[in-house]
Formats: C-alpha cells, sequence, structure tokens
C-alpha cells in the first residue's frame, strides 16, 4: 500500500464522516446508513490487502500447526468484525449495545484460544515431569 492508497482511504473515510454529521441533526437513519455504506466501502477496498496478508500468513504458517493457524485467523476474524461492529453500535448512540458486543468477541477469542491453550499446557506439563 503507497502513500496515494492511504490517502484515498483516509478521503473515503473523511468523506464518508463528513456526510454522516451533515446527515445526523435531520435523519439519524440515514446517517447510521452513511456510516454503514462507508465502512463496506473501505473493507471491500481492503479485501486485496487482506489477502495478501492470509497468503504472507500462510507461508508463516509452516511453523505452526494447522490448528494453531487457523485458531490465529479466527481470532483475528473475530476480533475485526468485533471491532467494526461495535464502532457502528457507537455510531448509532448505542454505546452500551457496542460493550456488548466487544465484550462478546472477547469471550468468543478466548474460546477460540482455548484449544491453543490446552497445547501450551500439555508442552509445559510434559517438560516438568
Amino acid at each position: 500500500m503507497n502513500a496515494a492508497q492511504i490517502g484515498a482511504v483516509a478521503g473515503v473515510a473523511i468523506v464518508t464522516v463528513v456526510l454522516a454529521v451533515l446527515l445526523r441533526p435531520y435523519s439519524p437513519v440515514y446517517a447510521l446508513l452513511a456510516s454503514l455504506a462507508g465502512t463496506v466501502v473501505l473493507l471491500a477496498w481492503m479485501l486485496p490487502y487482506a489477502a495478501q496478508a492470509l497468503e504472507w500468513l500462510e507461508n508463516f504458517s509452516v511453523y505452526l500447526r494447522r490448528e494453531e493457524f487457523i485458531c490465529l485467523i479466527r481470532a483475528a476474524g473475530i476480533a475485526l468484525v468485533a471491532q467494526t461492529a461495535q464502532d457502528l453500535c457507537k455510531d448509532a448512540g448505542m454505546t452500551a449495545m457496542g460493550a456488548k458486543v466487544e465484550l462478546a468477541g472477547r469471550c468468543m477469542i478466548l474460546l477460540s484460544a482455548l484449544p491453543m491453550l490446552q497445547r501450551v499446557v500439555d508442552v509445559w506439563s510434559r517438560l516438568l515431569q
């Protein structure tokens, strides 16, 4: 990603924010929809970069077991989705709901990481014996 692409991403974000701020006093629903549309555009724009990152991680995965690699990717995906949902909740003025989404995301990440934690504990117990 070069400076022009970062500038374009920032430009889309600024236009989305300005549009949402201008619409909020007249129609909060349209302001939320503008924010959601901007989020979707930016996420769709970032998909090729996410694919490059996943490809790099796949090359890195030779150092991990397949289950551990999947666990890490799943946790990262959960974190991204939860953060985006939390931000949209906050944009809609529902801060409490955003906090609950954040908590749910953290719990889901913890649950998805439990098999990896179990393997770490197994290795430590074998080393201590």
